[in-house]
């Protein structure tokens, strides 16, 4: 490719960190992993608006490789458990009450070994990582005329810890130190039907609070309150238009926040502790009809970013690789479903999108301001056989 800028980790030339990262001879051949999942879920009716809901997943999967990254996944494991109490019109305010309790657990350790770069002994370097989320959520709902409102508390909290291990001994710093993110919010919504409008309104109050265990990073508070309004007018029984306003948040992760990484001349710091918490402001707009044996639905969407979490491969920014930045994505989408006979159907779906910053990242002027990650255009067709 004409002219490619590539971001390059370790500091030395590219086509000698790509004779490092290629696999070795002998492991050219591999499968690219190997996964094994067992799931089990038990549903209990303890009485006839009683249920018990309880659920266990594990996956273990091995050598799972990256090759457009410099390391693979010796392993990775992990263990989801799920417990779901559910209650059904306790009373006048609680025509459903949902009590839930849920963990999961990863262990996901990044090493270069089948790299022609692992073949010196001194560059063999394993990337360890473990989280852990916990969390607990409560929700209650319940009529009052034409107005159904749901209220909810949510709590859950999570770890990430990591180390590298250089040359099969643990390195004395860590990539991310015992890192814990925890958030409790407070939500309510209400659904308001008017005859042929429904009105959906939402608000929800989150506090996260982030800690890390290095004493020489600084500790997170976010605060944010959100919600959304979304009309929908259902003109016939067989068409409808909606049209909402949402602001929705997300928080930076601890890897956002606090990796620090290795190279040949150093630690680098990518994550970047002074990151404020992303802020989405949203507008939807679109229509749904249906036919006979067919279905097409369309919307647009118009997204203005506050504080964007960018990544900078200059590093710029204070010395970090990581950066806020505001920025706009908005675009279109087009789906439906056809019934060919009562054992065939087709399913179709495309959408459209751009996202620009509002400004070249520091030390990147000139490479313009596309927003990452972003396909301009996606289709996918579907034939379904029943």
């Amino acid at each position: 490719v004409n002219n490619y800028i590539a971001y390059n980790l370790t500091g030395t030339p590219m086509d000698m960190m790509l004779m490092g990262t290629a696999y070795q001879d002998k492991y050219r051949n591999l499968d690219a992993y190997s996964k094994k999942t067992m799931m089990a879920k038990l549903f209990w009716d303890i009485t006839d608006n009683q249920e018990l809901r309880l659920g266990y997943t594990a996956n273990r999967s091995d050598d799972v490789l990256y090759p457009s990254t410099p390391m693979d996944a010796l392993y990775d494991d992990s263990d989801i458990f799920n417990v779901e109490y559910i209650a059904k019109d306790l009373g006048t305010y609680s025509k459903e009450l949902n009590i839930q309790f849920y963990q999961s657990e990863v262990d996901h350790p990044m090493s270069n070994l089948y790299r022609k770069s692992a073949t010196v002994i001194a560059n063999e370097k394993t990337h360890a990582l473990t989280s852990k989320m916990q969390g607990a959520k409560l929700t209650n709902s319940f009529d009052v005329d034409n107005h159904m409102i749901t209220t909810g508390l949510d709590y859950s909290k999570r770890n990430w810890d990591g180390r590298f291990i250089l040359n099969g001994n643990p390195a004395l710093w860590k990539s991310i130190a015992d890192v814990d993110t925890k958030n409790v919010a407070l939500f309510i919504k209400d659904k308001i039907t008017m005859d042929k409008f429904v009105l959906d309104l939402g608000l929800r109050y989150d506090d996260t609070e982030i800690t890390s265990k290095n004493t020489m990073q600084s500790n997170n508070d976010y605060n944010e309150l959100n919600g959304y309004i979304l009309g929908t007018y259902n003109a016939n029984e067989t068409t409808k238009y909606f049209a909402g306003f949402g602001k929705s948040s997300r928080v930076p992760d601890a890897r956002e926040l606090y990796l620090r990484m290795p190279t040949m001349t150093g630690i680098i710091e990518v994550g970047n502790p002074n990151l404020d918490n992303t802020v989405n402001y949203e507008f939807d707009i679109g229509a749904e009809k249906k036919y006979e044996n067919a279905t097409i639905k369309a919307k647009a969407f118009y997204s203005m970013l506050d504080d964007f979490i960018a990544y900078n491969s200059t590093g710029t920014i204070d010395g970090y690789n990581l950066e806020n930045v505001d920025a706009t994505i908005y675009g279109f989408e087009l789906s439906g479903t056809y019934v060919a006979t009562e054992s065939l159907y087709f399913d179709y779906g495309m959408s459209y999108q751009r996202g620009k910053k509002d400004n070249e990242l520091e030390g990147q002027e000139g490479l313009g301001k596309d927003m990452p990650e972003i396909p301009p255009f996606k289709f996918n067709g579907a034939v379904n056989y029943d």
